[in-house]
């Protein structure tokens, strides 16, 4: 399991974006991107009230989130790594500790545009937690775990 623990991890830290899926206060499901940060097994989004995801974020913690490979490094689509999980969103407040070690750690990663969106009362920093999910890094290589925890990996037998 080491080398599938390896690869999660590559692929882990390769990521700076996720697809997320969230429901509106209607029911209604709504996907979309957000750029991101990975800390301590959990990661961060920093999200404007204009977005429709932050309001649903807001009134229902309860989210799922996608990761998967850019398909100009991938030779066949049906191959791409991807890791899929639900997760619970919850919001950092600005006058918490972690609030400016991580919008720091975004803009390190991300960019100039951080230092700018910082000061905008609008925007809100989540920690977003995968619960379970599934890591596919192949044909027939398809792996359950729990949170982000390496040492949880099973095969998905039956493949």
């Amino acid at each position: 399991m080491t080398g599938v623990a390896e690869q999660l991890n590559h692929f882990l830290a390769s990521r700076n974006s996720l697809m997320l899926a969230t429901v509106d206060t209607d029911g209604k499901p709504l996907s979309s991107y957000a750029p991101c940060c990975l800390n301590e097994g959990a990661f961060y989004v920093f999200l404007s009230e204009l977005a429709p995801h932050t309001g649903n974020l807001l009134a229902n913690e309860q989210l799922s989130l996608l990761l998967i490979e850019d398909q100009a490094d991938c030779s066949n689509a049906f191959r791409r790594q991807r890791l899929s999980c639900t997760a619970r969103a919850t919001r950092i407040e600005r006058t918490d500790s972690r609030w400016h070690q991580i919008t720091d750690q975004l803009e390190q990663e991300l960019g100039g545009t951080m230092p700018v969106l910082k000061q905008l009362p609008d925007f809100h920093l989540f920690r977003i937690t995968p619960d379970q999910g599934t890591f596919i890094c192949g044909f027939g290589r398809a792996y359950r775990l729990q949170g982000l925890d390496v040492n949880s990996l099973t095969l998905i037998e039956g493949q």
